[in-house]
């Protein structure tokens, strides 16, 4: 039996980037919960992490400096959708 010449080719699917910027510490239970829901939200419409999309996780804390300097970050990154979580005060 012979094999044909042309393989076909594996398509690959293209990788999504989303930043989540969050001004809290990676502890903070109020935003691990937020963000456990939200990658579950994800999964549930069809998105795996590592496969079609990669998400840029910015712990910043309430520091005004830091929230800067991981939003610059993000923008750097040619994101695809960018979120950032605020508290009320």
């Amino acid at each position: 039996m012979a094999w044909p010449l042309v393989a076909r080719a594996q398509q690959v699917e293209r990788m999504r980037r989303i930043g989540i910027l969050l001004p809290a510490s990676a502890e903070d239970s109020q935003f691990q919960t937020w963000v456990g829901a939200f990658l579950q939200a994800l999964a549930l419409s069809g998105w795996t992490i590592g496969r079609n999309v990669q998400i840029d996780t910015r712990w910043a804390g309430a520091h005004a400096n830091t929230i800067q300097r991981h939003a610059a970050e993000l923008v750097a990154l040619a994101l695809k959708l960018s979120s950032l979580m605020t508290t009320r005060q």
